[in-house]
C-alpha cells in the first residue's frame, strides 16, 4: 500500500515567482478600482504575525462566548412548570366563570 499524495498537497512554501504574480493580479485588480486621490500602489494584505496558538486561542474563546450567549438565551426562554400551569389555570376559570354568569343573566 502506497500512500503517496500529490506534491501540491504538502506544499509547504511559497516560491518568489508565485509571490511576485499574485502581487501582479493584485496591482491590477487595484488600479481597476483605484481613485484619484488613493496612492499608485496596491496597499500590502494585512499580515497576521501572532502564533498558531494564539490565533487558535482567540477563536476557541469566540467560539465559547457564542456558546456561552446560546446557553443563556435558551435558559432564559424556559416551560412552564406544573404549579404554574394549574394557578394559570385556576385564573382563567375564575375569569370564566363570573363572564358565563353575566351571560345567563342577561
Amino acid at each position: 500500500m502506497s500512500f503517496a499524495a500529490p506534491k501540491e498537497t504538502f506544499k509547504s512554501f511559497v516560491t518568489e515567482k508565485e509571490i511576485e504574480e499574485k502581487k501582479k493580479v493584485r496591482q491590477a485588480e487595484w488600479e481597476k478600482v483605484r481613485k484619484p486621490d488613493q496612492p499608485l500602489q496596491a496597499p500590502d494584505e494585512p499580515v497576521d504575525n501572532r502564533t498558531l496558538y494564539d490565533r487558535l486561542k482567540e477563536q476557541k474563546l469566540k467560539e465559547q462566548e457564542e456558546k456561552e450567549e446560546a446557553r443563556k438565551l435558551k435558559n432564559f426562554v424556559r416551560g412552564l412548570e406544573h404549579d404554574e400551569v394549574e394557578f394559570l389555570d385556576q385564573r382563567l376559570s375564575k375569569q370564566k366563570l363570573p363572564r358565563s354568569l353575566e351571560s345567563l343573566l342577561a
